[in-house]
């Protein structure tokens, strides 16, 4: 801990800048004091480059931050420029310009690739924009600071997004993939970053944001009319991929129709997710998640095209209304339907200790499919004084599978089956009685039942089978009161929360030829139980601000009560527990920030140790009950920097978290030929962890080059028990990603990138392991005629494996499409060299498993795509 102190102490020190100061005000007109627009406002130091810049409003109207011994300049086509001391304007000033006599000659006008209003940094998309673009998330993609993941969910500077807006209106929710991973990149004009977004009107200057936002400017004749597009797509092997997309994006009523479906490998579950992270809300509940399962693969780090055989449909329709001059009323509805037929071969290597392994082989034939349907509606009301958001949703999930399984001592027929469904509320209001004072209410509430099924057959022993039938009625529902005042130039606040969980289990087991411990998975008859766990409790916080509003400091001592009873073992247990919390946020200058804080957490496992009876989670797989109070007390510190310079298009950021834990159990698990049983044993348990991640994006506007580079680092200690042995186990993981983007040359776009991680974990007891991998990805974006666009793209993997010891695979795909007008028509050729399989070896805990599994084989596909 000294250690971790001492790097943030040093990293303070390294930070340190002289504190900034702010400047405004209006500029005017000398002659008649009317205001005037797109004024340059630009701040200099001494003779060197620009260090940031704005551009006045429609007001007139200018906010900068800078040294009081800069300068700062202002100009404008028409007036004589003026020059003064950022010292010598202060915070309301009146600026005023003198027309002056000017010859104009030829010029040529371009837009900045970004610029800086405030704290919105406006991108200019055709400044990043390239002719194989098609949708706005191949433009974001680009951006300096801004990062799209894999899944398609949006960060900035490191930290996820909190809005996705469309001409200032949240349409989607956290579900905004559905739009920028199929709007028209030509549709958006502009990208706005909306830095330390609080979107909620009457928390604006009480509660600091420290997420950013993104908003989408649309090219004016895209905002008075209906847009979208057609596409269609057609290949060998009886592949296809279609869709239709229809918008209506105004600053008014919003309106966004997706309608696709393919088996060409694209997962579109993962588009309807929800992106936004809710961790920091006091009353998030996660939805329901199945306990059994069906074997699948769906966690290959190479992209989900080049292996998954799946069809795939998905129909969304999201409504926006204004319902008045602060409200609105959204309406969305989502559904997914997802059939996936994969094999693979899966060899496992389970350590025994002292150098000795149990060696597991599966081959399977896997299908699965899943039915999901989203509905939900929200009003929100947000007005200066009032702050209304209540909605109300349904879920359902109709998920199955089954697996034809071969294994080294039998052959398995398994299917499993769930169909979970829940509805819930959430609430969220805000009240300011006056410029300070606040209340604030939030509640969730979940219900649902899902019943599920396990069956196992075992075909070469005649009658042989296991079946299971489970069924889980939960009930959950947090609510939070919060008050706050002023403190003198401070603010203080109250507030009080209450958080129930019922949970009801109940389970049917039978086994029959197969021979099982009785103590492992006895049979049961309608075993049941009821596990409720009641949070209750109070907190203080105290919020200081010095140094004109740009150091923040937060304390919040939390005393919060735990009451947990379970049927099972008469389970009745109370506690109280302290939780203090403190956080500070530092913002030196318009260009850096710095965040850190410390806090401790309590938790108790879910309410699986409770459960009436062992179950099996899949076809081997045993969970056994303990019976146990488990918790879990946390003590975490971070640090976070930010640095961003507009002008220089340079963005950095970096982070480091650490966490000591502290457990009164072990997961513990113990594997046989036939069956895995996990558990938790009653042993104290202390494990720590630490995280240092960065991210340093650069765009060098002459040359059209940006470099993106995203290094991270961690490390977990902690205890591990199998095989009824004990070890300490250290994993440390080393990732990094480089991106290099250039549009140098009018006739090519490149980039590459690479991907790369070492994963080295070393047992006392188990041994040590390490894995090396290394992904180049290079795409190359010809346009030899105004019409013609012929990509190529090379993807090349070296792995270490753990059966062959090393391994390679080049990956190579083709595309030429030719537009005309709003019409396009493409060729693609994926995976032209036909690689056949793919073979990834992993480490969990503190065994060793391969996997190889078939690829899509070469596919052809010609597409047609009409915008209208």
């Amino acid at each position: 801990m000294r250690k971790l102190i001492g790097v943030i102490l040093l990293l303070l020190t390294a930070f340190a800048a002289p504190a900034a100061v702010k400047i405004g005000g209006k500029v005017v007109d000398a002659a008649d004091g009317k205001p005037i627009d797109n004024v340059l406002c630009c701040v200099t130091r001494g003779k060197g480059a620009p260090l940031t810049y704005i551009f006045t409003d429609r007001d007139g109207r200018f906010s900068l931050e800078a040294e009081r011994t800069d300068s700062v300049a202002f100009s404008l086509i028409g007036y004589a420029k003026l020059t003064m001391q950022v010292g010598d304007v202060g915070r309301d000033a009146t600026i005023r310009l003198s027309a002056a006599e000017f010859a104009l000659k030829e010029i040529v006008v371009k837009a900045p690739p970004i610029r800086e209003n405030g704290d919105t940094l406006v991108y200019d998309v055709n400044s990043f924009k390239s002719k194989d673009d098609r949708y706005i998330s191949d433009v974001l993609k680009k951006l300096p600071g801004v990062t799209v993941g894999e899944n398609g969910s949006i960060k900035y500077q490191g930290k996820a997004i909190n809005k996705f807006y469309i001409e200032g209106r949240d349409l989607l929710e956290g579900r905004y993939t559905l739009a920028s991973n199929n709007l028209d990149v030509n549709a958006v004009k502009k990208v706005e970053v909306i830095e330390h977004n609080q979107h909620i009107k009457s928390l604006q200057g009480l509660e600091p944001s420290e997420r950013a936002a993104i908003n989408l400017k649309l090219d004016k004749q895209f905002m008075v009319r209906p847009f979208g597009e057609v596409r269609g797509g057609i290949g060998n092997g009886s592949v296809y991929d279609a869709g239709l997309l229809v918008t209506l994006l105004t600053r008014g009523p919003q309106a966004l129709v997706s309608l696709q479906a393919n088996n060409y490998g694209k997962n579109l579950e993962g588009e309807a997710a929800d992106k936004f992270e809710y961790s920091d809300l006091n009353t998030y509940i996660s939805p329901y998640s199945t306990l059994l399962s069906t074997p699948t693969i769906r966690s290959i780090n190479i992209p989900l095209q080049r292996y998954l055989f799946n069809r795939s449909r998905l129909a969304s329709v999201n409504l926006l209304l204004p319902a008045g001059k602060n409200s609105e009323l959204k309406l969305n509805a989502v559904y997914v339907a997802d059939r996936m037929r994969q094999r693979y071969d899966m060899s496992s290597s389970m350590m025994l200790g002292e150098g000795n392994t149990l060696n597991l082989f599966e081959n399977a034939m896997a299908h699965t499919r899943l039915d999901e349907l989203k509905l939900a509606g929200i009003y929100e009301r947000n007005a200066a004084k009032l702050y209304l958001k209540d909605e109300f949703g349904f879920l359902s999930d109709r998920e199955g599978g089954r697996s034809e399984m071969l294994t080294q001592s039998d052959s398995v027929d398994y299917s499993s089956t769930g169909y979970p469904r829940e509805v819930y509320n959430k609430l969220r209001t805000h009240y300011r009685f006056s410029s300070s004072q606040l209340v604030s209410l939030s509640s969730h509430i979940r219900a649902g039942l899902a019943p599920e099924r396990l069956e196992a057959l075992f075909p070469s022993v005649a009658g042989s089978r296991v079946g299971e039938r489970f069924r889980m009625k939960h009930f959950k529902a947090k609510n939070y009161l919060t008050t706050s005042l002023p403190l003198l130039r401070h603010r203080i606040g109250v507030g009080a929360f209450m958080n129930y969980t019922r949970m009801q289990p109940r389970f049917t087991v039978s086994a029959e030829g197969v021979e099982i411990p009785a103590e492992v998975l006895p049979a049961s008859d309608g075993a049941a139980s009821t596990i409720t766990n009641v949070e209750y409790g109070a907190e203080t916080n105290v919020a200081f601000q010095w140094l004109d509003e740009t150091l923040y400091l937060k304390i919040t001592p939390e005393v919060r009560g735990y009451n947990v009873r379970a049927s099972v073992g008469g389970v009745k247990h109370h506690t109280v527990k302290f939780l203090p919390s403190v956080s500070m946020s530092w913002k030196l200058n318009s260009r850096l920030e710095m965040r850190m804080g410390g806090n401790r957490r309590f938790s108790y496992q879910d309410e699986s140790p409770f459960f009436p009876a062992p179950y099996m989670t899949d076809y081997r797989s045993v969970y056994v009950p303990s019976g146990d109070l488990n918790h879990t007390d946390t003590y975490s510190a971070y640090y976070s920097a930010s640095y961003r310079h507009s002008v220089k298009l340079l963005f950095a950021n970096m982070s480091l978290r650490y966490s000591n834990r502290k457990s009164n159990f072990i997961s513990s698990a113990y594997y046989t030929s036939d069956w895995s049983c996990i558990t938790t044993s009653r042993l104290p348990n202390r494990g720590y962890s630490w995280e240092l991640q960065g991210e340093v994006s650069k765009t060098f506007a002459d040359a059209k080059t940006t470099v993106k580079l995203a290094p991270s680092v961690s490390y977990i200690g902690r205890d591990v028990a199998q095989q009824g042995l004990l070890s300490r186990n250290y994993h440390t993981l080393y990732a990094w990603y480089l991106t290099v983007t250039n549009r140098s040359v009018a006739w090519l776009y490149a980039r590459y990138s690479l991907t790369g991680s070492l994963t080295h974990s070393r047992s006392r007891v188990f041994g040590n392991s390490e894995l090396t991998n290394w992904f180049h990805t290079v795409d190359l974006s010809f346009f030899p005629l105004p019409k013609f666009t012929v990509d190529l793209k090379g993807e090349l993997s070296t792995l270490d494996n753990y059966t062959s010891g090393h391994d390679n695979y080049f990956f190579c795909d083709f595309g030429l499409t030719y537009s005309l007008k709003r019409w396009s028509l493409a060729l693609t050729a994926r995976n032209i060299f036909d690689v056949k399989d793919y073979s990834l070896s992993q480490y969990t805990s503190v065994n060793e498993s391969t996997r190889r599994l078939p690829l899509r084989g070469r596919e052809i596909m010609l597409t047609v795509k009409v915008k209208f």
